[in-house]
């Protein structure tokens, strides 16, 4: 089990779009891309929409 499935619904909708937005703003690398659509897939399964 990843930590992302433990996190609640609001946790993980604000790492999200975090991760998302430091990104976009250079801080973090493309390479968390990846942890993006991890979460992502446990939000689909939850039925959230990101």
């Amino acid at each position: 089990m990843i930590a992302y499935e433990k996190a609640s619904n609001v946790l993980l909708s604000g790492l999200y779009h975090e991760i998302q937005r430091n990104i976009k703003r250079g801080l973090l690398s493309n390479n968390m891309e990846s942890e993006l659509e991890l979460i992502s897939i446990i939000a689909k399964k939850r039925g959230l929409y990101l």
